[in-house]
């Protein structure tokens, strides 16, 4: 997920959509340069805080059954 959001950030950072040169909006390269660089912040502040880790669960709960049991059983 991380290296798609990169890619698709760098495809809408080097692509131009604009029909007129002083067009206002999100293809304005100021626009562009402050969404990107909230993207790549946001992907880093989930990253840091293990959020797009597949390997991890979400929710760390304990086992319905207990893994250890003891002498008894």
């Amino acid at each position: 997920m991380l290296l798609a959001c990169v890619i698709m950030n760098m495809v809408y950072l080097n692509s131009e959509t604009r029909v007129r040169l002083a067009e206002p909006g999100i293809n304005d390269p100021s626009t562009k340069l402050v969404v990107t660089m909230a993207t790549f912040a946001i992907l880093y502040l989930l990253q840091e805080n293990d959020i797009l880790d597949p390997s991890e669960p979400m929710l760390k709960t304990r086992p319905i059954w207990p893994t250890n049991r003891g002498p008894s059983g």
